[in-house]
């Protein structure tokens, strides 16, 4: 099946290989020069340009590219030549710069006769037994290119091609008049007397390409349908076999379960406590291993069609269960394995626990000797934890338990009894010295509250030493039950209290600390702020002059307000040190971080009507700078709509010259508005930001009207080039005047357009304009096809009548007969290397 499918595979592959070269190459535009290598200076660009579509007579296209990459530069130009459809007077000129290579390619006979007739050392010794492209190549191109100057062999070789001389025409060579022994009489038809009108035969292969290319089209229908039908199979055939495989692998995991599972229910199906999780489990791996048999089979005997879909929804199906049958056995193994890991870990861990248990008890009754403590509560609690791991002992022998589960209860209390007694000897060291760092603590409290002169307002450390001392006396009162957990509590919270008791004093120093900094903070606030209201009438003054109320009405009221938020911290500022006096630094604390607000508040109010004026100027200065910016703008596009010399009665003119008119008309009231001594400055930005957005519309517009007169004329240029060339070409020729009258009318038409501005409009016309020359040149070529045509018959009657001679002069008996076969002709092609 593989083996098919590669042959498949290569046969397409095979068919495709010229449509995917064709495909690789540049697609041709409207210019003739395409320097995809960068092999012509830019400077000879344009002049290039000319010379190859001036089209008197010949029209070249010029490509260059990197390298050929293996190919044949004759095979390359000529898949150019055919890809971009081109002429009988159209001549590629095939550069490549890495295989250093000029390669010509044309299907013209005359030119062609043309270059046949140069002399054999045309272009010297070298070149005399080359053909006669190459010799003409050897001549007006290679000495260039040697030197690196393409652009300059390129010219000097167009011009040489478009004068090339007209052959010399040879007198005919009359046959000899033939032996009238040897000519057959009339009556016998001799094919030899009568050369029929050739011109009315049809080639041998017309009519054949239409009928391969439908057989080649069917051929790779019927390849492609087969090759995806194959595909679909075999990835059909796969999928089952997978299926199939997973269902093996399923079973197999089941029948491991099944085998871990049998020993137990052996074992521990007898007690109840077997119905709650191992029978389950069993008779559920059972019955799942029966409905995976039963789904290999269904599986192994289902039949994929190899054209039709049959059994393609069947295994979609079967492929859903094996996967969630898969699942679920992944997930009753699993069980079974941790109920086997139980059975083997459950008298182990048992065991482990009843040793833990015993040491317990051993530690428990050798501190209570050292400390001639009862221990009384944690023995009872030691005791109840043995019997209760003994019975876990004894159910685990003939039921599947989880021991570890019913034993964290046990394990805990283990653990808690071995902190308990790891802090036995502390419980023992603070009922001997506890009252005596109570008392010591207290005397440093003292001391310090002394040496700083505090008093006990809003704070009192000693509370929290009283609390410690009764705190000590139900520790001893715990020792003495043997309640460990309650003396452990007891030592929690006597050392927590002291711990506080010895903060407090620091704690209260630093605080007055930072009230007795912030009180010096505000007294220099009070001392230092000034009102002068002399300053701010000033101010206001200035504001008054120049602007709108909208700009200044808020500075009353602000001023108002850092006067009245001053009075407020002056006022407790009073109450405030009253407090301090009094050592209530937590009131004092509330009330300086009030003051602390109000005097900022009152610092930004008075900060806002003294700075008031200069933030106004600083505001109208950035106006006036953005309105100067736009209307630079607005000048730039303005004078570039002028030089466009627009027609400002319709179209685009008179649309932009309105435009033009409100903006002027905006910038002068703007203007005026800011020159007078009334400027509310909103309304100034306002208007500021209309003008720039009129603005940006205006630019846009002009820059877009610009581009499309600009592509308009350019598009211009390109057809009126091409009309005198195609002109050039067909002047001399039989092609119908309407075409031409079509494009001089269109033409008309456009110029009439672009004066009006209509530049859309005018690309329309254009477009028929192009069609117009378009006509001509099909007309052209019909008429150069017809005559090469009519060349080639000529050519092929001589052959023939040349044959007849010669048949006639070697034949000895009057009977004979002659034929030929007729090819199309095929391209010239030469080239040389520099």
């Amino acid at each position: 099946m593989k083996k098919t499918i590669f042959l498949t595979i290569l046969l397409f592959l095979c068919v495709f290989a010229g449509m995917v070269s064709a495909a690789s190459l540049p697609d041709k535009g409207t210019p003739h020069i395409y320097d995809t290598a960068g092999m012509i200076p830019s400077e000879q660009l344009k002049d290039l340009e000319m010379a190859a579509g001036a089209g008197a007579p010949y029209m070249f296209y010029i490509l260059t590219i990197d390298s050929l990459d293996g190919e044949e530069s004759d095979v390359y130009a000529k898949n150019v030549y055919d890809t971009w459809s081109l002429q009988a007077d159209d001549i590629i000129v095939l550069l490549s710069k890495t295989d250093r290579r000029i390669q010509l390619y044309f299907m013209n006979v005359p030119l062609q006769k043309k270059l046949d007739a140069l002399p054999i050392d045309y272009a010297g010794s070298e070149y005399t037994t080359r053909q006669s492209i190459d010799r003409f190549l050897g001549k007006n191109f290679t000495p260039m290119a040697k030197q690196g100057d393409f652009g300059s062999g390129l010219l000097q070789m167009v011009s040489a091609m478009n004068v090339l001389p007209e052959p010399e025409v040879e007198a005919p060579i009359q046959p000899a008049t033939p032996d009238p022994l040897l000519v057959a009489p009339p009556s016998q038809h001799s094919p030899l007397q009568v050369i029929p009108d050739l011109s009315q035969r049809e080639p041998v292969n017309a009519g054949r390409f239409p009928l391969i290319s439908i057989i080649v089209i069917i051929s790779l229908v019927i390849l492609a349908a087969g090759l995806y039908v194959l595909i679909r199979f075999k990835k059909r055939t796969t999928l089952k076999r997978n299926v199939l495989s997973l269902a093996e692998d399923t079973s197999v995991e089941l029948f491991r379960a099944q085998e871990t599972l049998k020993p137990l229910v052996q074992l521990y199906g007898a007690p109840p406590s077997a119905e709650v999780k191992l029978l389950p489990l069993s008779r559920a791996i059972d019955q799942q291993a029966q409905i995976v048999q039963q789904l290999i089979v269904s599986i192994s005997n289902l039949h994929i069609g190899i054209v039709t879909r049959k059994g393609t929804a069947e295994l979609d199906q079967f492929a859903k269960t094996v996967s969630d049958q898969n699942n679920h056995a992944k997930q009753h193994s699993q069980s079974a394995n941790e109920l086997a890991e139980l059975d083997q870990t459950n008298n182990q861990i048992v065991k482990e626990m009843q040793a833990v248990i015993q040491a317990l008890s051993g530690r428990v009754s050798e501190l209570a000797n050292v400390y001639q403590l009862s221990l009384r509560m944690m023995r009872n609690e030691i005791e109840v934890n043995k019997e209760k791991t003994d019975a876990v002992y004894k159910q685990q022998l003939s039921e599947l338990i989880d021991a570890t589960e019913l034993l964290i209860p046990q394990h805990e209390q283990t653990t808690l009894h071995n902190q308990l007694l790891d802090k036995l000897p502390d419980f023992i060291a603070e009922q001997k010295s506890g009252l005596a760092k109570i008392n010591e603590l207290e005397a440093s409290i003292k001391a310090q509250m002394q040496q700083n002169q505090l008093q006990l307002v809003e704070f009192n450390p000693f509370e929290r030493t009283a609390y410690a001392a009764v705190e000590h006396k139900q520790l001893i009162v715990s020792l003495e039950n043997g309640d460990l957990r309650d003396a452990s509590d007891r030592l929690a919270n006597i050392r927590g209290a002291l711990d506080i008791a010895r903060q407090m004093v620091p704690q209260r120093l630093e605080l007055r600390a930072s009230v007795m900094q912030d009180m010096e903070r505000m007294k220099k606030f009070v001392q230092s702020f000034s009102l002068n209201e002399e300053a701010f009438q000033e101010e206001l003054r200035k504001m008054k002059s120049k602007f709108h109320p909208s700009v200044w009405t808020f500075m009353p009221p602000k001023y108002e307000e850092a006067v009245q938020t001053y009075r407020d911290v002056v006022s407790y500022s009073e109450t405030t040190t009253l407090a301090i006096n009094e050592q209530r630094y937590n009131a004092s604390r509330e009330q300086l971080d009030n003051m602390i607000t109000l005097s900022e508040q009152a610092t930004l109010a008075m900060k806002d009507c003294m700075l008031a004026y200069d933030r106004s100027l600083q505001h109208l200065a950035g106006i006036q700078h953005a309105h100067s910016d736009t209307w630079r703008k607005f000048q730039t596009a303005d004078t570039l709509l002028t030089a466009q010399h627009l027609s400002p009665q319709s179209g685009p003119g008179s649309m932009l010259n309105n435009a033009s008119d409100i903006i002027r008309k905006d910038k002068e009231r703007l203007d005026h508005h800011l020159a007078s001594n009334q400027i509310s400055l909103d309304d100034a930005e306002s208007q500021q930001q209309s003008i720039d957005r009129n603005v940006n519309t205006f630019v846009t517009d002009v820059e877009r009207v610009v581009q499309e007169k600009q592509q308009a004329e350019r598009r211009i240029r390109e057809i009126q080039n091409r009309y005198e060339s195609v002109y050039a070409r067909t002047r001399h020729r039989s092609v119908s005047s309407n075409h031409s009258s079509s494009y001089q009318s269109n033409m008309s038409q456009i110029d009439n357009l672009i004066m009006l501005g209509l530049y859309m409009e005018a690309m329309n016309l254009i477009d028929d304009a192009d069609h117009n020359i378009n006509q001509m040149q099909f007309e052209y070529d019909n008429i150069i096809r017809e005559e090469q045509r009519q060349e080639d018959e000529r050519r092929r009657q001589e052959e023939e009548q040349r044959r007849q001679q010669e048949s006639i002069s070697s034949s000895p008996s009057p009977p004979s007969s002659g034929g030929d076969s007729y090819s199309p002709p095929s391209g010239s092609s030469g080239g040389d290397n520099w």
